[in-house]
C-alpha cells in the first residue's frame, strides 16, 4: 500500500518536474532573443505589383526608413578595429537601409532626395560603404547634371572606396555642372591623405548642419572628430619637416 501510494505520488510529480524544467527552457531562450526585431526589406518585385501608387508606397517606405536609418544588424566590424580609412570593416554591407533605398529608387527612380540623402546617410550612419556606392551611382545615372550629387558619390568613393580615378571623374563633372571652383582645385589634392581629409570634413560638417536632430548624430560627430584628428596628425608631420634643424 505504502509503495503504491508513493507510485502514485510520484506520477503525479513527474509531469510538474517536466512542466517547470520545458517553462525554465523556454524563458531562457526567450530572455536570449535579441530585443531589437529583425528588419525585413520590401521584395523588389514590389515594383511590379504597386498599381500606379509608387510614390504613396515611397512615401510610406520613406516614413519607417528613417525610424531606424543608423541600425545595422550585420555587426561586421570587430570591437577595437578601427573605424576610419581603407583597411577598416565596415559595420554593415548592403544591410537593410541599402536593401530599402533600392527598392525605392527603383519604383520612384527620379526622386532625387534619396539618392543625395540616402547615400550619405548610408556612408556616414549606416556604415555601409558598398551600399552606399551603389546609391550614389544609381543617383548619378539618373542626375548627371546635379553637382552636389556629383560631389557627393565622388567623395564617397575617394573616402570609403579609394577610388581615386573615379573621384576625379565625378569632382570634374561637378565643376561642369555648377560647383564652385575650390571643387576643382580638390582634383589635384585627393590622392594626399590631407586633401583626402579636407573634403571629408567638409561632407561630414555639412551633413551634421543640415540634420541637427538626427538620433544618430553621434556616429557623425565621431567620425569628424576622427577626420581632425588625422588633419592635425599632418599638420603636426608637415610643421616638423618644414622647421629648420636646432643648432647646438
Amino acid at each position: 500500500m505504502k509503495k503504491l501510494r508513493e507510485r502514485t505520488i510520484l506520477l503525479f510529480l513527474i509531469p510538474i518536474w517536466g512542466g517547470i524544467a520545458i517553462w525554465m527552457n523556454l524563458n531562457k531562450e526567450m530572455i536570449a532573443l535579441p530585443t531589437q526585431p529583425k528588419l525585413v526589406a520590401p521584395d523588389p518585385q514590389l515594383v511590379y505589383f504597386t498599381f500606379g501608387y509608387n510614390d504613396m508606397i515611397v512615401d510610406s517606405l520613406w516614413l519607417r526608413l528613417v525610424q531606424d536609418l543608423g541600425i545595422c544588424q550585420q555587426n561586421r566590424a570587430k570591437p577595437g578595429e578601427p573605424r576610419t580609412g581603407l583597411n577598416r570593416t565596415p559595420d554593415c554591407e548592403k544591410g537593410w537601409a541599402y536593401q530599402m533605398l533600392d527598392v525605392m529608387t527603383d519604383l520612384t527612380p527620379k526622386f532625387y532626395e534619396l539618392y543625395e540623402l540616402g547615400g550619405v546617410s548610408l556612408s556616414v550612419l549606416s556604415d555601409d560603404v558598398k551600399g552606399a556606392t551603389g546609391i550614389y551611382e544609381k543617383g548619378v545615372k539618373q542626375f548627371p547634371t546635379k553637382w552636389r550629387l556629383l560631389f557627393r558619390a565622388a567623395t564617397h568613393l575617394l573616402i570609403e572606396e579609394g577610388n581615386a580615378q573615379r573621384a576625379a571623374s565625378l569632382y570634374l563633372m561637378a565643376v561642369e555642372n555648377g560647383a564652385p571652383n575650390w571643387v576643382y582645385s580638390l582634383v589635384g589634392r585627393i590622392y594626399t591623405q590631407t586633401g583626402q581629409a579636407l573634403v571629408a570634413k567638409a561632407v561630414l560638417t555639412d551633413f551634421i548642419n543640415k540634420n541637427p536632430d538626427n538620433r544618430f548624430l553621434d556616429r557623425a560627430k565621431e567620425r569628424l572628430a576622427e577626420v581632425e584628428k588625422v588633419l592635425a596628425e599632418e599638420k603636426q608631420k608637415s610643421h616638423q619637416q618644414t622647421s629648420p634643424p636646432e643648432q647646438n
